[in-house]
């Protein structure tokens, strides 16, 4: 693209994005070479054609891909990641201490707060996922972003509901002696 030549390529997201509007009837669905010979054949035997869409690839690479663009998306990327796992610091550290919290109220009071006992251990779980993948942090998009985010919740639960056995092993019908 930046030596001014069109490109053709398979129709995949990423390869869409870079591309731009201008060669969307370039993309071949992918695993057809039939239709990746017929683009490729059609270019050849256009020289205008060619021309013009290699002009235009090469203003969208000096408009959208310069060294210095592309160093400021890294850092906007690292920025975003730098904070996600600072939340997920944060979010654990709160959520231990909900949990020190409640254990330390059991054993002074006798008492527990059935809610911090049972859905602090799902902040703690989710906090240290957010803190080894922060970027499947925000609302997730694909069905299988989907399913991770509900595993996560699901094993925060687990947690929780093994947190409050411990605190009152007598509701669950075990013996407390």
């Amino acid at each position: 693209m930046a030596a001014g030549l069109p490109v053709v390529a398979t129709n995949i997201d990423s390869v869409r994005e870079v591309l731009g509007p201008a060669s969307i009837d370039l993309l071949a669905p992918v695993a057809d070479t039939a239709a990746l010979s017929s683009i490729i054949l059609k270019l050849a035997s256009d020289p205008a054609l060619c021309a013009h869409l290699g002009e235009i690839n090469k203003r969208r690479i000096s408009e959208h891909y310069t060294a210095s663009r592309m160093c400021e998306e890294f850092v906007k990327i690292g920025d975003l990641m730098l904070k996600a796992r600072l939340f997920a610091v944060l979010l654990i550290v709160a959520c231990v201490g909900m949990i020190y919290y409640g254990w330390y109220e059991l054993r002074t009071e006798g008492v527990y707060h059935l809610k911090m006992a049972t859905f602090a251990p799902v902040g703690v779980v989710g906090g240290f996922f957010l803190l080894l993948f922060p970027q499947l942090g925000g609302k997730p998009n694909t069905t299988k972003e989907k399913v991770i985010v509900l595993l996560v919740f699901v094993i925060g639960l687990m947690a929780g509901l093994v947190n409050w056995v411990l605190m009152d092993p007598g509701f669950f019908g075990f013996s407390t002696k």
